[in-house]
């Protein structure tokens, strides 16, 4: 196999690589924005039922912000624990094809300059903690509702 031909396969490896890490990520971002939009609908359906509350029992309230908190859960579990492990294999699997093919004519450094770049895993998180916040507060004002009346 002459060299051009060896690094034609390295870059066709890459690039299939790359595809999967795109694909993972993809899905990741339309997971945590249409998750993030269902909350915002719930949330405001919530807010809308709970103006009316003389109407509508507090324990009622109580069910919906623990229904949505589950909720939340499970998306957190399925991105971070699974979706995100995906990926980060992915990005592994990337990284040490870039370490191990540096002497190559076609050496592509996407991947490890993009995670030297983002080091922290505690973003995702993050945005599951803040998205986290307003369920955690209707919890706390339907049960102080609750107890109080």
């Amino acid at each position: 196999m002459t060299e051009a031909e060896k690094n034609e396969q390295f870059f066709e490896l890459w690039c299939k690589y790359e595809d999967m890490t795109v694909h993972f990520n993809g899905i990741i971002l339309k997971l945590r924005i249409q998750a993030l939009a269902l909350l915002s609908i719930l949330m405001t359906t919530i807010g809308i039922i709970a103006k009316n509350s003389d109407k509508v029992p507090f324990i009622f309230l109580i069910f919906m912000f623990l229904t949505l908190c589950i909720f939340w859960i499970a998306i957190w579990l399925l991105d971070i624990k699974y979706y995100n492990k995906i990926l980060n294999a992915n990005v592994d699997a990337l990284v040490k094809l870039e370490g191990e093919n540096k002497n190559h004519i076609i050496h592509p450094i996407l991947s490890t300059a993009i995670r030297n770049k983002v080091k922290s895993s505690l973003y995702p998180n993050l945005f599951y903690i803040l998205g986290s916040l307003p369920i955690f507060i209707g919890l706390f004002w339907s049960f102080k509702k609750y107890v109080c009346v």
